[in-house]
């Protein structure tokens, strides 16, 4: 009887060990992916506060060289902005919160609800616009809205999400 109990414990304790071990590895693979994806989101996010900081030093002596005023945002920020709200969308950060304070319930559940497709929306703006054209907040919201529409979102509830993400880029960019 004692063998038997003792044959039994070990089985039990094999099995308790091997499982554990299958949790921890299939957790680090998922850990692991987290990581690369925030990566992604966190490498846009910095690439767009470097190139803020320099088209700030340079619209800075050029307004205090020649008095002139900035109406739009220059192209090729804007497309860095939309990257990161693109990232942010897929991989998760700080700008969909940012976006989802715009919204109401119903538009924001509609945004959750279709998040692949308005990331996709969000990208192919980005990959529209002209890097040394300037871009005002009006512009953004009308070719995210086209684009949120094409996708399938109806108008109903893309055109606050685009003028939540138009607006999103504008806090980025300030």
């Amino acid at each position: 009887m004692k063998k038997l109990v003792l044959g039994s414990l070990a089985l039990v304790c094999t099995i308790s060990l091997t499982s554990s071990a299958l949790a921890a590895s299939s957790s680090k693979i998922s850990t692991s992916q987290t990581i690369t994806n925030k990566s992604i989101y966190e490498k846009k996010l910095i690439e767009l506060q470097e190139k803020k900081a320099e088209y700030k030093k340079q619209v800075d002596s050029k307004v205090s060289k020649d008095n002139i005023t900035i109406q739009g945002k220059l192209g090729y920020l804007v497309k860095l902005a939309l990257e990161v709200i693109e990232a942010a969308i897929k991989y998760g950060g700080d700008e969909v919160a940012h976006i989802l304070k715009w919204l109401d319930a119903d538009t924001a559940k509609v945004f959750k609800e279709n998040s692949s497709k308005i990331a996709k929306a969000v990208g192919k703006v980005a990959d529209k616009l002209d890097e040394l054209e300037e871009v005002t907040q009006s512009y953004i919201k009308k070719e995210l809205y086209k684009a949120l529409t094409a996708a399938g979102i109806s108008g109903t509830y893309a055109l606050p999400i685009a003028d939540a993400i138009a607006r999103t880029v504008t806090f980025l960019l300030t």
